[in-house]
Protein backbone atom coordinates (compact mmCIF):
# COMPACT_ATOMS: atom_id res chain seq x y z
CA UNK A 1 0.00 0.00 0.00
CA UNK A 2 2.86 2.43 1.11
CA UNK A 3 4.16 1.47 -3.04
CA UNK A 4 0.95 2.30 -4.31
CA UNK A 5 0.39 5.29 -2.68
CA UNK A 6 3.76 6.83 -4.20
CA UNK A 7 2.35 5.95 -7.69
CA UNK A 8 4.30 2.41 -8.44
CA UNK A 9 2.16 0.82 -11.25
CA UNK A 10 3.34 -2.37 -10.14
CA UNK A 11 1.94 -1.59 -6.81
CA UNK A 12 -1.10 0.09 -7.74
CA UNK A 13 -1.92 -3.33 -10.16
CA UNK A 14 -1.10 -5.83 -6.78
CA UNK A 15 -3.26 -3.68 -4.91
CA UNK A 16 -6.29 -3.85 -7.63
CA UNK A 17 -6.02 -7.61 -8.32
CA UNK A 18 -6.37 -7.98 -4.46
CA UNK A 19 -9.34 -6.08 -4.37
CA UNK A 20 -11.12 -7.43 -7.10
CA UNK A 21 -9.96 -11.07 -6.97
CA UNK A 22 -9.30 -11.21 -2.40
CA UNK A 23 -12.18 -8.57 -1.34
CA UNK A 24 -14.48 -9.37 -4.47
CA UNK A 25 -15.14 -5.75 -4.34
CA UNK A 26 -15.63 -4.69 -7.88
CA UNK A 27 -16.65 -0.57 -7.90
CA UNK A 28 -13.33 -0.25 -5.98
CA UNK A 29 -11.37 -2.73 -8.14
CA UNK A 30 -12.07 -1.01 -10.63
CA UNK A 31 -11.42 2.34 -9.16
CA UNK A 32 -7.94 0.89 -8.53
CA UNK A 33 -7.33 -0.39 -11.79
CA UNK A 34 -8.03 2.99 -13.52
CA UNK A 35 -5.17 3.89 -10.91
CA UNK A 36 -2.61 1.31 -12.19
CA UNK A 37 -3.86 1.73 -15.90
CA UNK A 38 -3.03 5.98 -15.36
CA UNK A 39 0.20 5.30 -13.69
CA UNK A 40 1.11 3.11 -16.79
CA UNK A 41 0.43 -0.74 -16.10
CA UNK A 42 -0.29 -2.71 -19.36
CA UNK A 43 -1.96 -5.41 -18.13
CA UNK A 44 -4.12 -3.26 -15.98
CA UNK A 45 -5.23 -1.41 -18.76
CA UNK A 46 -6.04 -4.31 -20.36
CA UNK A 47 -8.17 -5.92 -17.58
CA UNK A 48 -9.74 -2.43 -17.09
CA UNK A 49 -10.75 -2.40 -20.80
CA UNK A 50 -12.76 -6.34 -20.14
CA UNK A 51 -14.33 -6.03 -17.19
CA UNK A 52 -16.04 -1.89 -18.77
CA UNK A 53 -16.89 -4.54 -21.34
CA UNK A 54 -18.55 -7.25 -19.24
CA UNK A 55 -22.13 -7.77 -18.00
CA UNK A 56 -20.94 -10.04 -15.38
CA UNK A 57 -20.79 -7.66 -12.41
CA UNK A 58 -23.08 -4.81 -13.06
CA UNK A 59 -20.18 -2.24 -13.91
CA UNK A 60 -20.22 -2.27 -18.01
CA UNK A 61 -19.46 1.38 -19.52
CA UNK A 62 -18.99 1.14 -23.45
CA UNK A 63 -17.90 4.75 -23.99
CA UNK A 64 -15.76 4.49 -20.82
CA UNK A 65 -14.43 1.28 -22.83
CA UNK A 66 -13.39 3.35 -26.24
CA UNK A 67 -11.62 5.39 -24.65
CA UNK A 68 -9.00 2.91 -23.81
CA UNK A 69 -8.75 1.58 -27.15
CA UNK A 70 -6.04 3.46 -28.74
CA UNK A 71 -3.40 3.59 -25.69
CA UNK A 72 -4.33 -0.50 -26.06
CA UNK A 73 -3.53 -0.48 -29.86
CA UNK A 74 -0.39 1.87 -29.37
CA UNK A 75 0.63 -0.85 -27.34
CA UNK A 76 -0.14 -3.92 -29.88
CA UNK A 77 -3.38 -5.53 -28.67
CA UNK A 78 -4.62 -7.60 -31.42
CA UNK A 79 -8.10 -7.08 -30.72
CA UNK A 80 -8.12 -3.41 -29.60
CA UNK A 81 -6.25 -2.69 -32.97
CA UNK A 82 -8.88 -4.20 -34.82
CA UNK A 83 -11.88 -2.59 -33.16
CA UNK A 84 -10.17 0.83 -33.00
CA UNK A 85 -9.07 0.74 -36.45
CA UNK A 86 -12.55 -0.32 -37.32
CA UNK A 87 -14.04 3.12 -34.87
CA UNK A 88 -11.30 5.38 -37.03
CA UNK A 89 -12.74 3.74 -40.34
CA UNK A 90 -16.52 4.36 -39.33
CA UNK A 91 -15.91 7.61 -37.33
CA UNK A 92 -17.44 6.01 -34.68
CA UNK A 93 -16.40 7.62 -31.41
CA UNK A 94 -13.05 9.46 -32.96
CA UNK A 95 -12.43 11.51 -35.71
CA UNK A 96 -12.62 9.49 -39.07
CA UNK A 97 -9.22 8.46 -40.60
CA UNK A 98 -9.73 5.37 -42.64
CA UNK A 99 -6.15 5.36 -44.18
CA UNK A 100 -4.97 5.07 -40.24
CA UNK A 101 -7.68 2.91 -39.38
CA UNK A 102 -7.15 0.60 -41.97
CA UNK A 103 -3.38 0.46 -40.91
CA UNK A 104 -4.46 -0.50 -37.48
CA UNK A 105 -6.56 -3.56 -38.43
CA UNK A 106 -4.38 -5.27 -41.64
CA UNK A 107 -1.56 -4.93 -38.54
CA UNK A 108 -4.05 -6.46 -36.18
CA UNK A 109 -4.88 -9.25 -38.66
CA UNK A 110 -1.07 -10.56 -38.84
CA UNK A 111 -0.84 -12.07 -35.30
CA UNK A 112 -2.90 -15.43 -34.81
CA UNK A 113 -6.48 -14.63 -34.19
CA UNK A 114 -8.17 -15.93 -37.33
CA UNK A 115 -11.20 -14.48 -36.42
CA UNK A 116 -9.74 -10.87 -37.03
CA UNK A 117 -8.64 -12.20 -40.14
CA UNK A 118 -11.64 -13.47 -40.74
CA UNK A 119 -13.61 -9.79 -40.24
CA UNK A 120 -11.25 -8.08 -41.92
CA UNK A 121 -11.23 -10.36 -45.06
CA UNK A 122 -15.50 -9.92 -45.10
CA UNK A 123 -15.28 -6.25 -45.35
CA UNK A 124 -12.52 -6.34 -47.93
CA UNK A 125 -14.82 -8.95 -49.86
CA UNK A 126 -18.19 -6.73 -49.64
CA UNK A 127 -16.28 -2.82 -49.20
CA UNK A 128 -17.80 -2.34 -45.67
CA UNK A 129 -16.01 0.61 -44.65
CA UNK A 130 -13.17 0.02 -47.21
CA UNK A 131 -12.68 0.04 -51.01
CA UNK A 132 -13.52 -3.83 -52.07
CA UNK A 133 -10.86 -5.69 -52.89
CA UNK A 134 -10.87 -9.32 -53.93
CA UNK A 135 -6.91 -10.14 -53.99
CA UNK A 136 -7.16 -8.97 -49.82
CA UNK A 137 -10.29 -10.54 -49.23
CA UNK A 138 -8.77 -13.84 -50.80
CA UNK A 139 -5.54 -13.37 -49.05
CA UNK A 140 -7.35 -13.27 -45.48
CA UNK A 141 -10.08 -15.46 -45.82
CA UNK A 142 -6.70 -18.06 -46.82
CA UNK A 143 -4.61 -16.63 -43.47
CA UNK A 144 -8.29 -17.02 -41.22
CA UNK A 145 -8.34 -20.86 -42.70
CA UNK A 146 -5.06 -21.91 -42.33
CA UNK A 147 -4.55 -20.12 -38.57
CA UNK A 148 -8.28 -22.12 -37.56
CA UNK A 149 -7.48 -25.44 -35.49
CA UNK A 150 -7.19 -28.20 -36.37
CA UNK A 151 -10.95 -30.08 -36.41
CA UNK A 152 -12.25 -26.75 -35.95
CA UNK A 153 -11.63 -25.58 -39.31
CA UNK A 154 -15.03 -24.76 -40.86
CA UNK A 155 -15.35 -26.37 -44.25
CA UNK A 156 -18.09 -23.37 -45.57
CA UNK A 157 -14.65 -21.67 -45.70
CA UNK A 158 -12.59 -23.55 -47.33
CA UNK A 159 -14.89 -23.65 -50.26
CA UNK A 160 -15.39 -19.72 -49.93
CA UNK A 161 -11.43 -19.64 -50.04
CA UNK A 162 -11.33 -22.05 -52.90
CA UNK A 163 -14.05 -20.46 -55.08
CA UNK A 164 -12.46 -16.87 -54.44
CA UNK A 165 -8.79 -18.18 -55.44
CA UNK A 166 -10.56 -19.18 -58.68
CA UNK A 167 -12.12 -15.88 -59.27
CA UNK A 168 -9.00 -13.88 -59.34
CA UNK A 169 -7.06 -13.19 -62.44
CA UNK A 170 -5.25 -16.21 -63.49
CA UNK A 171 -6.77 -17.66 -59.93
CA UNK A 172 -5.48 -21.44 -60.80
CA UNK A 173 -1.98 -20.73 -62.14
CA UNK A 174 -1.16 -17.99 -59.05
CA UNK A 175 -2.49 -20.23 -56.18
CA UNK A 176 -1.72 -23.32 -57.49
CA UNK A 177 0.02 -24.44 -54.46
CA UNK A 178 -2.83 -23.21 -52.47
CA UNK A 179 -5.06 -25.11 -54.08
CA UNK A 180 -3.03 -28.59 -53.65
CA UNK A 181 -2.75 -28.10 -50.20
CA UNK A 182 -6.60 -27.23 -49.92
CA UNK A 183 -7.94 -29.93 -51.37
CA UNK A 184 -5.14 -32.61 -50.27
CA UNK A 185 -6.86 -36.17 -50.10
CA UNK A 186 -3.90 -37.52 -48.02
CA UNK A 187 -4.84 -39.48 -44.48
CA UNK A 188 -2.98 -36.86 -42.67
CA UNK A 189 -5.08 -33.74 -44.28
CA UNK A 190 -7.52 -34.38 -41.43
CA UNK A 191 -4.58 -31.81 -39.16
CA UNK A 192 -4.69 -28.95 -41.54
CA UNK A 193 -8.23 -28.92 -43.42
CA UNK A 194 -11.40 -30.60 -42.64
CA UNK A 195 -13.94 -30.07 -46.00
CA UNK A 196 -16.83 -32.36 -46.00
CA UNK A 197 -16.38 -35.12 -48.81
CA UNK A 198 -18.85 -32.78 -50.85
CA UNK A 199 -17.05 -29.72 -50.48
CA UNK A 200 -13.94 -31.27 -51.29
CA UNK A 201 -15.63 -33.06 -54.16
CA UNK A 202 -17.46 -29.72 -56.01
CA UNK A 203 -13.85 -27.85 -55.25
CA UNK A 204 -12.21 -30.87 -56.88
CA UNK A 205 -14.69 -30.28 -59.84
CA UNK A 206 -14.17 -26.41 -59.97
CA UNK A 207 -10.19 -26.83 -60.35
CA UNK A 208 -10.99 -29.89 -63.07
CA UNK A 209 -13.43 -27.95 -65.12
CA UNK A 210 -10.68 -25.01 -64.95
CA UNK A 211 -8.03 -27.17 -66.30
CA UNK A 212 -9.76 -29.17 -69.05
CA UNK A 213 -13.26 -27.92 -69.38
CA UNK A 214 -14.09 -30.56 -72.25
CA UNK A 215 -13.56 -33.62 -70.01
CA UNK A 216 -14.96 -35.26 -67.32
CA UNK A 217 -13.83 -34.43 -63.57
CA UNK A 218 -11.81 -37.28 -62.23
CA UNK A 219 -13.09 -38.88 -59.26
CA UNK A 220 -9.79 -38.85 -57.23
CA UNK A 221 -8.46 -35.26 -56.59
CA UNK A 222 -4.99 -36.76 -55.87
CA UNK A 223 -5.84 -36.83 -59.99
CA UNK A 224 -6.66 -33.09 -60.24
CA UNK A 225 -3.48 -32.21 -58.19
CA UNK A 226 -1.31 -33.87 -60.14
CA UNK A 227 -2.45 -33.00 -63.47
CA UNK A 228 -1.98 -29.17 -61.48
CA UNK A 229 1.61 -30.01 -61.16
CA UNK A 230 2.47 -31.34 -64.84
CA UNK A 231 0.60 -28.62 -66.22
CA UNK A 232 3.08 -25.96 -67.58
CA UNK A 233 0.40 -23.18 -67.87
CA UNK A 234 0.15 -23.05 -64.36
CA UNK A 235 4.10 -22.83 -63.93
CA UNK A 236 7.04 -25.09 -63.74
CA UNK A 237 5.92 -28.59 -63.83
CA UNK A 238 7.11 -30.89 -60.60
CA UNK A 239 6.97 -34.68 -62.21
CA UNK A 240 8.29 -35.99 -58.79
CA UNK A 241 5.41 -34.77 -56.88
CA UNK A 242 3.19 -35.82 -59.88
CA UNK A 243 4.86 -39.10 -60.04
CA UNK A 244 3.64 -39.91 -56.06
CA UNK A 245 -0.33 -38.65 -57.26
CA UNK A 246 -0.31 -40.70 -60.26
CA UNK A 247 1.49 -43.87 -58.69
CA UNK A 248 -1.07 -46.59 -57.98
CA UNK A 249 -3.76 -44.07 -58.91
CA UNK A 250 -6.50 -45.93 -61.42
CA UNK A 251 -8.13 -42.72 -62.95
CA UNK A 252 -8.14 -42.53 -66.51
CA UNK A 253 -6.99 -39.33 -66.21
CA UNK A 254 -3.86 -40.05 -64.19
CA UNK A 255 -3.31 -43.22 -66.18
CA UNK A 256 -3.21 -40.91 -69.70
CA UNK A 257 -0.90 -38.41 -67.64
CA UNK A 258 1.21 -40.98 -66.52
CA UNK A 259 1.46 -42.21 -70.23
CA UNK A 260 2.49 -38.69 -70.89
CA UNK A 261 4.81 -38.57 -68.63
CA UNK A 262 6.38 -42.01 -69.97
CA UNK A 263 6.18 -40.83 -73.58
CA UNK A 264 8.27 -37.85 -72.43
CA UNK A 265 10.90 -39.02 -70.03
CA UNK A 266 8.94 -36.84 -67.19
CA UNK A 267 8.59 -40.03 -64.85
CA UNK A 268 10.33 -40.34 -61.83
CA UNK A 269 11.97 -42.77 -59.25
CA UNK A 270 13.53 -42.28 -56.11
CA UNK A 271 17.21 -43.75 -55.58
CA UNK A 272 18.14 -45.83 -53.06
CA UNK A 273 19.31 -42.19 -50.90
CA UNK A 274 15.52 -41.40 -51.71
CA UNK A 275 16.15 -38.44 -54.42
CA UNK A 276 13.94 -38.06 -57.49
CA UNK A 277 15.30 -38.54 -60.99
CA UNK A 278 13.75 -39.03 -64.55
CA UNK A 279 13.76 -42.22 -66.36
CA UNK A 280 14.02 -42.80 -69.84
CA UNK A 281 11.05 -42.32 -72.49
CA UNK A 282 9.56 -45.55 -72.30
CA UNK A 283 6.87 -45.38 -75.47
CA UNK A 284 5.70 -49.16 -74.66
CA UNK A 285 4.90 -48.18 -70.81
CA UNK A 286 3.24 -45.35 -72.78
CA UNK A 287 1.03 -47.11 -75.01
CA UNK A 288 0.29 -49.39 -71.69
CA UNK A 289 -1.27 -46.48 -69.68
CA UNK A 290 -3.03 -44.80 -72.75
CA UNK A 291 -4.75 -48.21 -73.40
CA UNK A 292 -5.63 -48.30 -69.52
CA UNK A 293 -6.99 -44.89 -69.61
CA UNK A 294 -9.32 -45.81 -73.30
CA UNK A 295 -10.23 -48.86 -71.40
CA UNK A 296 -12.53 -46.56 -69.18
CA UNK A 297 -13.62 -44.66 -71.48
CA UNK A 298 -11.11 -41.80 -71.46
CA UNK A 299 -11.48 -39.88 -74.92
CA UNK A 300 -7.99 -37.94 -74.71
CA UNK A 301 -5.91 -41.44 -74.44
CA UNK A 302 -7.68 -42.87 -77.96
CA UNK A 303 -6.69 -39.97 -79.04
CA UNK A 304 -3.18 -40.43 -78.06
CA UNK A 305 -3.47 -44.13 -79.42
CA UNK A 306 -4.70 -42.85 -83.14
CA UNK A 307 -1.72 -40.23 -83.26
CA UNK A 308 0.56 -43.46 -81.88
CA UNK A 309 -0.78 -45.93 -84.38
CA UNK A 310 -1.00 -43.01 -87.71
CA UNK A 311 2.89 -42.76 -86.49
CA UNK A 312 3.54 -46.62 -86.92
CA UNK A 313 1.25 -47.01 -90.31
CA UNK A 314 4.21 -44.12 -91.63
CA UNK A 315 6.82 -45.68 -90.49
CA UNK A 316 5.79 -49.47 -91.34
CA UNK A 317 3.18 -48.73 -93.94
CA UNK A 318 1.34 -51.41 -92.19
CA UNK A 319 -2.40 -50.99 -92.69
CA UNK A 320 -3.94 -52.63 -89.50
CA UNK A 321 -2.06 -49.37 -87.69
CA UNK A 322 -4.01 -47.80 -90.09
CA UNK A 323 -7.36 -48.81 -88.93
CA UNK A 324 -6.29 -49.05 -85.79
CA UNK A 325 -5.62 -45.16 -85.70
CA UNK A 326 -9.06 -44.14 -87.37
CA UNK A 327 -10.78 -46.84 -84.83
CA UNK A 328 -9.03 -44.94 -81.63
CA UNK A 329 -9.90 -41.32 -83.04
CA UNK A 330 -13.75 -42.12 -84.10
CA UNK A 331 -13.82 -43.82 -80.59
CA UNK A 332 -12.07 -41.11 -78.78
CA UNK A 333 -14.61 -38.44 -80.62
CA UNK A 334 -17.60 -40.64 -79.84
CA UNK A 335 -16.47 -39.68 -76.31
CA UNK A 336 -16.58 -36.15 -77.14
CA UNK A 337 -12.96 -35.60 -77.30
CA UNK A 338 -12.53 -32.23 -79.56
CA UNK A 339 -8.92 -33.14 -80.70
CA UNK A 340 -10.21 -36.74 -81.36
CA UNK A 341 -13.49 -35.42 -83.37
CA UNK A 342 -10.75 -33.18 -85.02
CA UNK A 343 -8.32 -36.25 -85.89
CA UNK A 344 -11.44 -38.47 -86.79
CA UNK A 345 -12.66 -36.20 -89.46
CA UNK A 346 -9.34 -36.08 -90.79
CA UNK A 347 -9.70 -39.88 -91.70
CA UNK A 348 -13.39 -39.52 -93.34
CA UNK A 349 -11.88 -36.72 -95.22
CA UNK A 350 -9.18 -38.73 -96.45
CA UNK A 351 -11.28 -42.06 -96.84
CA UNK A 352 -13.51 -40.42 -98.63
CA UNK A 353 -11.06 -38.90 -101.10
CA UNK A 354 -9.44 -41.86 -102.09
CA UNK A 355 -12.54 -44.13 -102.01
CA UNK A 356 -13.61 -45.60 -105.10
CA UNK A 357 -17.15 -47.00 -104.30
CA UNK A 358 -18.77 -44.08 -102.97
CA UNK A 359 -21.15 -42.52 -104.82
CA UNK A 360 -21.22 -38.50 -105.10
CA UNK A 361 -23.89 -38.12 -102.99
CA UNK A 362 -22.42 -40.30 -99.99
CA UNK A 363 -19.13 -38.21 -100.72
CA UNK A 364 -20.81 -35.02 -100.19
CA UNK A 365 -22.40 -36.48 -96.75
CA UNK A 366 -19.04 -37.30 -95.71
CA UNK A 367 -17.48 -34.51 -96.42
CA UNK A 368 -20.37 -32.34 -94.62
CA UNK A 369 -19.98 -35.11 -91.46
CA UNK A 370 -16.51 -34.04 -91.51
CA UNK A 371 -17.39 -30.22 -91.43
CA UNK A 372 -19.22 -31.10 -88.24
CA UNK A 373 -16.62 -32.36 -86.36
CA UNK A 374 -13.91 -29.72 -87.07
CA UNK A 375 -16.85 -26.79 -86.37
CA UNK A 376 -17.02 -28.82 -82.92
CA UNK A 377 -13.61 -29.26 -81.95
CA UNK A 378 -12.88 -25.80 -83.46
CA UNK A 379 -15.41 -24.48 -80.97
CA UNK A 380 -14.06 -26.10 -78.19
CA UNK A 381 -10.48 -24.18 -79.23
CA UNK A 382 -8.81 -27.31 -81.49
CA UNK A 383 -6.43 -24.65 -83.69
CA UNK A 384 -6.04 -28.09 -86.24
CA UNK A 385 -10.00 -28.01 -86.80
CA UNK A 386 -9.75 -24.81 -87.55
CA UNK A 387 -6.96 -25.15 -90.13
CA UNK A 388 -8.84 -28.06 -91.69
CA UNK A 389 -12.46 -25.90 -91.61
CA UNK A 390 -10.19 -23.55 -93.66
CA UNK A 391 -8.60 -25.61 -96.41
CA UNK A 392 -12.36 -27.75 -96.57
CA UNK A 393 -14.24 -23.84 -97.25
CA UNK A 394 -10.95 -23.28 -99.95
CA UNK A 395 -11.37 -26.87 -101.09
CA UNK A 396 -15.36 -27.33 -101.34
CA UNK A 397 -15.53 -30.22 -100.52
CA UNK A 398 -19.34 -31.46 -101.21
CA UNK A 399 -19.86 -27.57 -101.51
CA UNK A 400 -19.00 -24.36 -103.03
CA UNK A 401 -15.62 -23.28 -102.43
CA UNK A 402 -15.59 -20.12 -100.11
CA UNK A 403 -12.28 -17.99 -100.11
CA UNK A 404 -13.14 -15.23 -97.87
CA UNK A 405 -14.27 -17.57 -95.35
CA UNK A 406 -10.91 -19.87 -96.05
CA UNK A 407 -8.80 -17.15 -95.34
CA UNK A 408 -10.10 -16.11 -92.30
CA UNK A 409 -10.13 -19.64 -90.89
CA UNK A 410 -6.45 -20.65 -91.88
CA UNK A 411 -5.63 -16.74 -90.66
CA UNK A 412 -6.96 -17.72 -87.33
CA UNK A 413 -5.26 -20.95 -87.09
CA UNK A 414 -2.12 -19.40 -88.09
CA UNK A 415 -2.33 -16.70 -85.93
CA UNK A 416 -2.36 -19.56 -83.33
CA UNK A 417 0.64 -21.39 -83.87
CA UNK A 418 -0.84 -23.75 -86.26
CA UNK A 419 2.32 -24.69 -88.41
CA UNK A 420 0.56 -26.02 -91.61
CA UNK A 421 -1.98 -23.11 -91.54
CA UNK A 422 1.70 -20.55 -91.41
CA UNK A 423 3.24 -23.04 -94.29
CA UNK A 424 -0.28 -22.47 -96.35
CA UNK A 425 -0.88 -18.60 -95.43
CA UNK A 426 2.73 -17.79 -95.54
CA UNK A 427 2.73 -19.32 -99.55
CA UNK A 428 -0.43 -17.78 -100.14
CA UNK A 429 1.32 -14.01 -99.33
CA UNK A 430 4.64 -14.89 -100.80
CA UNK A 431 3.25 -15.46 -104.00
CA UNK A 432 -0.03 -13.28 -103.82
CA UNK A 433 -2.30 -15.87 -104.70
CA UNK A 434 -6.18 -16.38 -103.54
CA UNK A 435 -6.75 -12.70 -104.12
CA UNK A 436 -4.43 -11.66 -101.00
CA UNK A 437 -1.74 -8.84 -101.63
CA UNK A 438 1.60 -10.18 -102.42
CA UNK A 439 3.20 -10.01 -99.18
CA UNK A 440 6.98 -11.27 -99.37
CA UNK A 441 8.43 -10.08 -95.85
CA UNK A 442 5.17 -11.82 -94.36
CA UNK A 443 4.86 -14.85 -96.24
CA UNK A 444 8.45 -15.44 -95.17
CA UNK A 445 8.03 -14.89 -91.81
CA UNK A 446 5.56 -17.62 -91.35
CA UNK A 447 7.27 -20.07 -93.67
CA UNK A 448 10.25 -19.40 -91.01
CA UNK A 449 8.14 -20.25 -88.25
CA UNK A 450 6.14 -23.27 -89.55
CA UNK A 451 9.64 -24.40 -90.90
CA UNK A 452 10.13 -25.15 -86.49
CA UNK A 453 7.92 -27.96 -87.42
CA UNK A 454 7.51 -28.31 -90.92
CA UNK A 455 10.53 -29.76 -93.12
CA UNK A 456 8.90 -28.97 -96.68
CA UNK A 457 8.62 -25.05 -95.01
CA UNK A 458 11.76 -24.55 -95.07
CA UNK A 459 12.67 -25.49 -98.82
CA UNK A 460 9.77 -23.65 -99.70
CA UNK A 461 11.42 -20.92 -97.97
CA UNK A 462 14.32 -21.72 -99.50
CA UNK A 463 12.88 -21.70 -103.04
CA UNK A 464 11.52 -18.25 -102.32
CA UNK A 465 14.68 -16.54 -101.74
CA UNK A 466 15.93 -18.69 -104.68
CA UNK A 467 13.23 -17.06 -107.08
CA UNK A 468 13.57 -13.25 -105.72
CA UNK A 469 16.30 -10.61 -106.68
CA UNK A 470 18.02 -11.74 -103.17
CA UNK A 471 19.46 -14.79 -104.88
CA UNK A 472 22.58 -13.99 -104.99
CA UNK A 473 23.21 -11.98 -101.58
CA UNK A 474 21.55 -14.79 -99.33
CA UNK A 475 22.79 -17.89 -101.58
CA UNK A 476 24.28 -19.57 -98.46
CA UNK A 477 20.80 -18.45 -96.65
CA UNK A 478 19.39 -20.63 -99.53
CA UNK A 479 21.80 -23.61 -99.23
CA UNK A 480 20.99 -23.45 -95.18
CA UNK A 481 17.39 -23.89 -95.58
CA UNK A 482 17.94 -26.69 -98.43
CA UNK A 483 19.92 -28.79 -95.71
CA UNK A 484 17.36 -27.94 -93.18
CA UNK A 485 14.64 -29.40 -94.59
CA UNK A 486 16.31 -32.77 -96.39
CA UNK A 487 17.80 -33.28 -92.95
CA UNK A 488 14.07 -32.99 -91.77
CA UNK A 489 13.39 -35.49 -93.90
CA UNK A 490 11.95 -33.61 -96.77
CA UNK A 491 13.04 -35.33 -99.40
CA UNK A 492 12.10 -32.77 -102.44
CA UNK A 493 14.69 -30.31 -101.28
CA UNK A 494 17.45 -32.67 -101.53
CA UNK A 495 16.24 -32.23 -105.28
CA UNK A 496 16.84 -28.31 -105.23
CA UNK A 497 20.22 -28.54 -103.67
CA UNK A 498 21.30 -30.86 -105.78
CA UNK A 499 20.43 -28.02 -108.49
CA UNK A 500 22.24 -25.58 -106.02
CA UNK A 501 25.56 -27.59 -106.54
CA UNK A 502 24.94 -28.24 -110.10
CA UNK A 503 24.66 -24.45 -110.92
CA UNK A 504 26.51 -23.78 -108.46
CA UNK A 505 24.55 -20.66 -107.15
CA UNK A 506 26.78 -20.13 -104.03
CA UNK A 507 29.85 -19.82 -106.30
CA UNK A 508 31.33 -23.18 -106.83
CA UNK A 509 29.89 -25.54 -108.94
CA UNK A 510 30.06 -29.06 -107.35
CA UNK A 511 28.75 -31.88 -109.85
CA UNK A 512 29.76 -34.94 -107.80
CA UNK A 513 28.21 -33.03 -105.15
CA UNK A 514 24.86 -32.35 -106.91
CA UNK A 515 24.58 -36.32 -108.51
CA UNK A 516 25.22 -37.79 -104.67
CA UNK A 517 22.05 -35.41 -103.24
CA UNK A 518 20.35 -35.99 -105.70
CA UNK A 519 20.23 -39.91 -105.81
CA UNK A 520 19.96 -39.56 -102.28
CA UNK A 521 17.16 -37.98 -102.21
CA UNK A 522 15.45 -39.91 -104.70
CA UNK A 523 15.97 -43.18 -102.54
CA UNK A 524 14.62 -41.74 -99.97
CA UNK A 525 11.32 -40.99 -102.30
CA UNK A 526 10.21 -44.07 -103.39
CA UNK A 527 8.90 -44.78 -106.71
CA UNK A 528 7.87 -41.05 -106.71
CA UNK A 529 11.20 -40.09 -105.72
CA UNK A 530 12.44 -41.89 -108.80
CA UNK A 531 10.88 -40.13 -111.32
CA UNK A 532 12.99 -37.29 -110.39
CA UNK A 533 16.82 -38.42 -111.14
CA UNK A 534 14.35 -39.62 -114.17
CA UNK A 535 13.59 -36.74 -115.64
CA UNK A 536 17.30 -34.57 -114.07
CA UNK A 537 19.50 -37.01 -115.88
CA UNK A 538 17.31 -36.68 -118.87
CA UNK A 539 16.90 -32.50 -119.03
CA UNK A 540 20.16 -31.69 -117.59
CA UNK A 541 18.79 -28.90 -114.75
CA UNK A 542 19.90 -30.31 -111.61
CA UNK A 543 22.67 -32.30 -112.70
CA UNK A 544 24.21 -32.98 -115.86
CA UNK A 545 22.47 -35.14 -118.48
CA UNK A 546 23.27 -38.75 -118.14
CA UNK A 547 20.80 -41.03 -120.37
CA UNK A 548 21.87 -44.04 -118.64
CA UNK A 549 21.20 -43.30 -115.64
CA UNK A 550 18.17 -41.56 -116.88
CA UNK A 551 17.18 -44.71 -118.08
CA UNK A 552 17.76 -46.55 -114.53
CA UNK A 553 15.41 -44.22 -112.77
CA UNK A 554 12.81 -44.41 -115.14
CA UNK A 555 12.77 -48.01 -114.74
CA UNK A 556 12.48 -47.81 -111.18
CA UNK A 557 9.91 -45.51 -110.85
CA UNK A 558 7.87 -47.94 -113.06
CA UNK A 559 8.83 -50.62 -111.14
Amino acid sequence: PRDAAAGDPNALAEVARYILYIENDYPRGLAALQKASDAGDRPSTDRLYHELLSREHGLQDFSRAAKLLPLLAEWGDAEAMDLYGSALIAGDGFPQDAVRGLAFREKAAKGEDSAIMFRLACDYEIGIGIPADLARATHWYSQAFWHQQGLHKTPALGAKLGLLLLAQKDGLRVNRNEFAKLISPTPMDVLYSVLTPATRAALTARIAAELAPDQPAPANPATVIGLMWTDARLGPPDYAQATQLFLNNTDAAALRQRGLMHENGWWCQRDADYRWHFLPADHAEALKCFADAAARDDGPAHYYLAQAALEKWHATSALSAADDSERHAREGARLGDPASKSFYAQWIQYRTSESQALTAEEKTAAYIDARRLWAEADAAGIIAATYYLGVSAENGDGTPTDLPAAIGLIRRAAEGGYASAQEHLGLWLDEGREGLPRDRVAGRALLVQAAAEIPRAANEFAVSLWHSDEVKTRSEEIKTWLEKSFDGGYWVAGRNLAKFWHVGLGGVKDETLARTTLEKAAAQGGKEGAKVPAAAFTKGDAVDPDPIAAAKWQALAEG
